[in-house]
């Protein structure tokens, strides 16, 4: 196993995300003044990236003793993230050349499924037994995709608009600010309950990674099948409570 690297400070979270803020302003403000394309890619990746890199900073502070290393959570950013991107994409597109349409619980399946074939490959190679190691991977990897696509999705409104820029800004803002409550959660629960099933065999092992596997694919599918802001909260502060007493509970329980 890769040697774990120091605890990191509990505020080192915010100094991410204000950080963050205020490159992001700065680089909006450099691309209005001037009309310089050349500030829009470092624009959709600190406008994708921040929140989500602040939110694995946030949720890493609270291992007493770290056993996964920043490497690691950085490996399944990125190859997590690229690999969950392009399978789902290419599992999406099958389906809708099969059928015709692409079913919300498709989306759900194909997405929560791919997301998890990077933490697979690390619950088989390494030795990560508490279900805080499987939290903190799986949320690294649902950062990874949820930033990548927060940038597809920023680029999109970009040029749907016409070239508006606050269309992107509104879209990465909107999508930042709710990717720690989708797929960050999301993939986080499904991770810690598959951490869980490899060390305590049994039923309740199985039922939970069963209900809890179901629970996000459904959470995914609700979510991509309304548009109403308020639901969309509601479905994140769900999502969110569900991770934060799954995380207290593998605190109490040292899993």
């Amino acid at each position: 196993m890769e040697q774990a690297q120091l605890q990191i400070s509990r505020w080192s979270w915010l100094r991410i995300l204000l950080g963050g803020a205020v490159l992001f302003v700065l680089l909006e403000r450099a691309l209005l003044a001037t009309s310089d394309i050349l500030y829009l890619p470092s624009i959709l990746l600190i406008g994708a990236f921040t929140v989500p890199v602040a939110f694995i900073a946030l949720l890493y502070s609270r291992a007493k003793v770290p056993d996964v290393p920043w490497s690691t959570l950085g490996w399944c950013f990125l190859w997590g993230g690229v690999v969950g991107t392009v399978l789902a994409g290419r599992l999406e597109y099958e389906t809708l050349k099969h059928l015709g349409t692409l079913p919300t619980i498709a989306i759900g399946v194909s997405e929560e499924l791919a997301k998890i074939v990077v933490p697979l490959y690390l619950l088989w190679r390494w030795r990560y037994k508490s279900v805080f190691d499987g939290l903190i991977i799986g949320a690294a990897t649902g950062a990874g995709f949820a930033a990548l696509e927060s940038m597809g999705y920023g680029l999109v409104a970009l040029i749907a608009s016409g070239g508006n820029i606050n269309a992107a800004v509104e879209t990465l803002l909107f999508r930042g600010l709710m990717a720690p409550a989708a797929h960050i959660a999301w993939t986080s629960l499904l991770c810690g309950a598959l951490w869980y099933a490899k060390s305590h065999y049994g039923f309740k092992a199985r039922r939970q990674l069963t209900n809890t596997l179901v629970g996000v694919i459904l959470l995914h599918a609700i979510w991509d099948s309304v548009t109403s802001t308020a639901v969309l909260i509601a479905l994140g502060s769900v999502s969110l409570l569900w991770l934060l007493l799954r995380v207290r509970q593998a605190e109490r329980q040292g899993l």
